[in-house]
């Protein structure tokens, strides 16, 4: 009983740590208002059509009317993007002499990143990742990311189930 009491102990001390390491301060569940994976009819009057990836999947937006601040730190793009028709994630670009503005700032809102170094900086949460790279700072929807993710995986792993089975066929012998 007691050997079950320090296994059920340790398991339960494995995860609060895990969730610990998956989340950071203030983690946003989408941007401005507009939550990761809202469908872009909810948000359509607001948007403007900027450009669309060669498959269609994604979309890019400007808001109208979008305040270009971050604080009191211009911001010279924010980008809205939308997969398959659900809010995916927002890109942020600031001016050179702005960048470490908008890193102290994130700082300050989100805590220390779990990578942080000269004008590379990334936080990871449960809902959310951002990314700052150069003076361009992306913040995604971890969900759509996975989702992402695992289709490309799938269609891979189709791809070479396919291959393989040309390779199969064309080492038969014909009759």
């Amino acid at each position: 009983m007691i050997m079950r009491s320090k296994h059920v102990i340790f398991l339960i001390a494995v995860l609060l740590a895990a969730h610990a390491t998956n989340a950071f301060d203030n983690e946003p569940d989408g941007f401005r208002g507009i939550a990761w994976q809202s469908a872009f009819e909810d948000f359509a009057d607001e948007m403007k059509f900027e450009s669309e990836s060669g498959d269609g999947e994604h979309i890019s937006y400007l808001r109208d009317n979008d305040k270009m601040f971050i604080g009191e730190i211009p911001l010279k793009r924010v980008k809205y993007n939308y997969w398959n028709g659900r809010f995916s994630y927002v890109s942020l670009q600031v001016s050179d002499s702005d960048c470490d503005s908008l890193i102290e700032a994130f700082v300050d809102r989100f805590g220390q990143p779990a990578i942080g170094q000269k004008r590379v900086w990334i936080w990871t949460g449960l809902k959310t990742r951002i990314t700052f790279l150069g003076c361009h700072a992306t913040l995604y929807s971890v969900v759509i990311a996975k989702e992402q993710r695992q289709l490309k995986e799938a269609a891979e792993a189709e791809a070479e189930a396919k291959a393989k089975a040309l390779r199969e066929a064309d080492k038969r012998p014909d009759f």
